[in-house]
């Protein structure tokens, strides 16, 4: 696609160039367009089969490697803006956990300015994230702090794992299950910790209308409520479709 600069524009082009690889990469990996046998009325997609998923990392492994190789950062700042600025957040944040951490983390921009005792990086793709040049953690260390990399899939974060500030920054869109996602980041957060999780809520979504192969969960904003509910809320921002929280076990 010579006439797109994806790298250039990610957040305006990419979806639409992605767009035009749907039909390939749901034939390559033999799923069907159609989303309704995951929908649940009232919570959206919650959870999808291991195919579904697999098809949608695909997606997202093609968009870092080809479409999007040259860029260095995922929105941060948006979201930084949407969180004010984590400025919700203590100094020293203890030991921490961020989710789908991708090639280039949230926590870059999260931990600016403030103390860890650990920090440990989850993503399924971790492993391959590591060959990307811009790869923010691939010596092994963010902020001169070593990170713990776990090459996983969220759903199997290990339940003996504690931690005092737990980072899940626009990654339930993209896990199998979001149900199991969300239980093991509150049984992970020790008394007293943090969960800054920031998603986009999909109450208008229906399979009829939209079938987006790299998004296979989409998620209501009364699920997201319901689900974080024995959270104290210390900072939400629900604006425009969105579901930011900093929430206090």
């Amino acid at each position: 696609d010579p006439e797109f600069h994806a790298a250039d524009y990610p957040t305006l082009i990419a979806p639409k160039v992605l767009a035009r690889h749907d039909h390939r990469f749901a034939s390559n990996h033999g799923i069907p367009m159609d989303d309704h046998r995951f929908y649940r009325d009232g919570d959206g997609i919650v959870t999808v089969d291991e195919q579904r998923w697999l098809a949608a990392q695909a997606v997202e492994r093609f968009t870092w490697f080809d479409l999007c190789r040259s860029i260095d950062d995922d929105r941060s700042q948006e979201h930084s803006a949407r969180f004010g600025g984590y400025q919700i957040l203590p100094i020293n944040c203890g030991d921490v956990l961020e989710i789908g951490c991708g090639p280039f983390t949230q926590s870059r921009t999260i931990l600016q300015g403030k103390t860890m005792r650990s920090l440990t990086l989850l993503d399924p793709l971790l492993d391959e994230y590591l060959n990307l040049e811009n790869c923010s953690y691939k010596d092994g260390r963010l902020y001169g702090c070593p990170v713990n990399l776990l090459s996983i899939p969220a759903e199997e974060l290990p339940s003996e794992l504690r931690f005092d500030t737990i980072i899940c920054v626009n990654v339930l869109e993209h896990v199998r299950d979001a149900e199991t996602v969300i239980s093991g980041m509150l049984n992970a957060l020790r008394f007293g910790g943090r969960l800054v999780l920031g998603e986009t809520c999909h109450d208008d979504y229906h399979p009829s209308k939209e079938f987006n192969l790299a998004h296979p969960i989409m998620l209501t904003r009364s699920f997201l409520g319901r689900m974080t509910c024995h959270l104290k809320r210390l900072y939400f921002n629900d604006i425009e479709h969105t579901f930011y929280l900093v929430g206090q076990r």
